[in-house]
């Protein structure tokens, strides 16, 4: 089942024959999954502004006492020099370009999403997701996506929230820190392949 604090919904499962888990720590062992095993990894990308405007605004991990100006692209305290750890812009580059790399060496394993194509049109990405899973999409999955969606919580890091698009970052993120994205060459590169702006 999956829930929230006040959101729960649950799945009927017979014979289940998947496993399936979100992870956003230990992206270092993704290459090594995929040349030893016929796993299959869905890689998730977003948009850096978003990404790191989230990340500063979620007490429990971004510190209050940090300094967001010596945080917001190495995350040094964050990350604590991990491999494991990918917090921070230059480690948000370093798993995007992973992931497009994996994508061509590894096409049959590794499917490259774009958040933003699965916010504004999430039962057509879903269904792809799922037909590179070799899963069934049934009505279960299609009425999930319509509650998880039209259902709004404060917690964080539910997944029930009523989004139609990803630019919360605007009104909100330091006016600095999209400045020195927009003007990254690795960003200006990566955004010809996801056009985020």
């Amino acid at each position: 089942s999956i829930s929230s604090k006040k959101k729960s919904y649950t799945f009927q499962k017979k014979n289940p024959t998947v496993l399936c888990f979100k992870e956003t720590h230990y992206l270092n062992v993704i290459e090594h999954l995929l040349e030893t095993s016929s796993t299959k990894i869905i890689g998730l990308v977003r948009s850096p502004f978003a990404v790191i405007n989230s990340w500063l605004s979620i007490p429990k991990e971004f510190y209050p006492e940090w300094s967001i100006k010596e945080e917001w692209k190495n995350a040094a305290l964050k990350n604590q020099n991990l491999e494991t750890h990918y917090f921070g812009y230059t480690k948000w580059k370093d798993a995007c370009f992973m992931f497009l790399k994996l994508k061509m060496q590894y096409p049959e394993q590794f499917c490259l999403v774009n958040y933003e194509d699965l916010l504004n049109n999430a039962e057509e990405e879903v269904r792809g997701i799922f037909n590179f899973l070799d899963l069934s999409y049934t009505q279960q999955t299609s009425d999930f996506i319509s509650k998880s969606s039209s259902y709004q919580t404060d917690d964080v890091y539910a997944i029930f929230k009523q989004k139609s698009d990803d630019f919360a970052w605007q009104t909100s993120l330091p006016a600095f820190i999209e400045r020195n994205i927009k003007v990254d060459l690795d960003f200006i590169k990566l955004n010809s392949h996801f056009n985020w702006i």
